[in-house]
């Protein structure tokens, strides 16, 4: 465009200055001149001076729409963790500074999925394993890794449903197990067995381990007992030495009921 005619245009305006030259930015205010003319079959339009609000506006749209979208992400990630809305409250922040309280809260914050140990916790009831499993999750998936956090009983029920449903074929739930980034089996050992759980129960340990699926695992010392009697539980309970290279042991009593 010849700047000779813009100069001369926003000249124009800026003398003139009527009521049909001057705009008011509806967003900030600021008053502004537009002229408006074809030249040479050239349209010039000038705006004197000009405020970024439109620019500003389709910024924070945009921000908006990613924010959304990230939230939309995350609702996922709590809703596919199989996480009770109790236990989705458990942060650390909120949490009392129980026994392996800060090692909990370090995993959490150094996480690699691909370089994490699996954890073993075991220890009596009311103890707060569950609880610390369940703050490192909810601090991973905000941090948009994927966690399932569930017992085991519940799991094998879940297989035990699809395994129905699917002529015994567990292999594309099996696949689904091993997708996550941190699996939490919480309370093994109180589950009920017959010998085709038994072999899913097998199958689900093998698989986390031969996908190296960083898995943790909580369990009363008399379950851990109860499991090492059942021969088929012999290799499974072998394998989680390899699953789960961090074995912390709860010595203290039961936190539940303290409120009373």
């Amino acid at each position: 465009m010849d700047t000779t005619i813009m100069q001369k245009a926003i000249n124009t305006i800026a003398k003139r200055s009527n009521d049909e030259e001057l705009r008011v930015c509806p967003h900030c205010g600021t008053k502004y001149a537009w002229f408006n003319k074809s030249t040479n079959s050239i349209n010039i339009h000038v705006q004197v001076p000009a405020c970024d609000c439109q620019e500003r506006i389709e910024k924070e749209k945009e921000a908006a729409k990613i924010a959304e979208a990230k939230k939309e992400k995350l609702a996922k990630i709590f809703e596919n963790s199989m996480m009770t809305p109790l236990f989705q409250e458990k942060v650390f922040s909120s949490l009392k500074e129980t026994e392996h309280f800060d090692l909990c809260k370090k995993y959490a914050a150094e996480f690699n999925p691909k370089t994490a140990e699996g954890i073993l916790m075991i220890g009596n009831v009311g103890t707060g394993k569950t609880t610390l499993l369940a703050a490192i999750c909810n601090e991973l998936m905000n941090k948009g890794f994927n966690c399932l956090f569930t017992t085991l009983s519940a799991l094998l029920d879940k297989f035990s449903k699809y395994s129905y449903d699917n002529a015994g074929d567990i292999t594309p739930l099996l696949q689904w197990l091993v997708s996550f980034d941190f699996v939490v089996l919480d309370d093994i050992g109180r589950e009920t067995y017959n010998d085709k759980r038994k072999e899913v129960a097998f199958r689900i340990i093998d698989s986390l381990l031969n996908y190296k699926t960083t898995t943790a695992l909580t369990a009363n010392p008399e379950m851990i007992k109860k499991l090492q009697v059942l021969p088929e539980w012999k290799a499974t309970l072998d394998r989680l030495k390899d699953t789960c290279g961090i074995h912390l042991q709860f010595t203290g009593k039961s936190m539940r009921g303290e409120k009373w």
